[in-house]
């Protein structure tokens, strides 16, 4: 993760973590200008055998009470009363 944080803030100015909202938003997929040249330079990096540091992200909390599953549950709840239905 080094690898990646020190090149997006260094090359890109990219000072906080990338978040899910920066490419899902409500009105659909968006690929932020700064994806492709990083996805760019990781793959030159990988090509050299200088592959950057990664690791996986931490485990989901899922037990029944977790704040991941309540905003999730909460979120549905909100899309159905404005009358959105599951299929």
């Amino acid at each position: 993760m080094t690898w990646c944080q020190q090149t997006l803030h260094y090359e890109f100015g990219i000072t906080s973590r990338p978040t899910t909202s920066q490419f899902i938003t409500p009105h659909g997929s968006v690929i932020p200008e700064w994806y492709e040249p990083f996805l760019f330079r990781a793959r030159r990096q990988v090509a050299a055998g200088l592959e950057p540091q990664l690791a996986l992200p931490p485990k989901l909390d899922d037990s029944p009470n977790s704040p991941e599953l309540t905003a999730m549950r909460m979120r549905l709840e909100a899309l159905q009363e404005a009358g959105y239905e599951q299929q």
